[in-house]
């Protein structure tokens, strides 16, 4: 794996599952402009195994803890970040060797990221898609229960969201978890994507008051449960497959305008500063 700095300083990382060596890779505040490069994603995969015991109570508004953070294989709060061909991955539950907990693969804080081709695998609350403005393309995601959650404002186009079986036997997964307070425009778009996997999963629930959830132009598999969402503010436009019925979702489902489809399709979502062209 190598790493690049992108503005012509010197950068200093460390990475895991390099040279069989497994640890935890953090990049701070201030390490900016990096472009993080792997030879595929099943090839070079940073990997570690933490993870908490205990879960948010249900009615909750915060999604994080310092506790539930220091899990994360990869932990990430620098701007303008640049990832491709790289597996991210919490090694504690893949296979469901272990009771479920929450275990981080990887923590997105910083504004200005993206990632492309990129793998991140884990159980419970596998990504961590925490603050700022983030684009995601080409993605494998996989888990169980809350695997894409946090408070960042996100596109992820040709995406696949894989659903994989929690270790308690009939238990129904969720796939996101987004919250966001009443001034801050936070959400995740999922556009051109796939819902695939082997359990039974709702597209989304929300920790707050508040929660954007978007699927646009999106397969969904028959693992979606016809409501497909548990609380709050969702959308889904032509989307299909087994899994996409409108006619059975809640009726709380927002039904999305012309001006809502402008909006949530067009990458200005995330990028009205132009970075994302910008980058490597």
């Amino acid at each position: 794996m190598k790493s690049h700095c992108l503005d012509g300083v010197r950068r200093e990382l460390k990475w895991g599952l390099d040279n069989g060596r497994e640890e935890k890779v953090m990049i701070p505040r201030g390490k900016e402009h990096i472009l993080l490069e792997g030879e595929g994603s099943n090839s070079t995969i940073i990997g570690w195994g933490d993870y908490i015991n205990n879960d948010p109570e249900p009615n909750s508004t915060t999604i994080t803890s310092v506790e539930l953070m220091a899990t994360a294989t990869v932990t990430l709060y620098a701007d303008n970040f640049v990832a491709r061909g790289i597996q991210f991955l919490n090694t504690y539950n893949v296979g469901n060797k272990n009771p479920l907990r929450r275990a981080l693969a990887a923590l997105v804080g910083g504004d200005k990221a993206s990632f492309h081709n990129c793998t991140f695998k884990g159980s419970q609350d596998t990504l961590c898609d925490y603050l700022g403005h983030h684009y995601f393309e080409n993605c494998w995601i996989e888990g169980s229960m809350d695997f894409i959650f946090g408070y960042a404002q996100s596109m992820y186009e040709n995406c696949i969201l894989s659903v994989v079986a929690p270790d308690t036997e009939g238990s129904v997964s969720y796939i996101t978890a987004q919250g966001r307070g009443p001034t801050t425009p936070g959400g995740f778009v999922f556009k051109d994507s796939q819902v695939i996997g082997s359990n039974k999963a709702y597209l989304g629930r929300a920790y707050g008051p508040i929660s954007t959830v978007i699927f646009l132009h999106s397969y969904m598999s028959g693992i979606v449960v016809p409501e497909g969402w548990q609380t709050l503010i969702y959308g889904e436009d032509s989307c299909w497959g087994e899994g996409y019925k409108p006619n059975q979702r809640v009726k709380w489902e927002k039904k999305l305008s012309p001006d809502d489809l402008h909006k949530y399709s067009s990458i200005r979502y995330i990028d009205r500063e132009g970075w994302l062209p910008n980058q490597p």
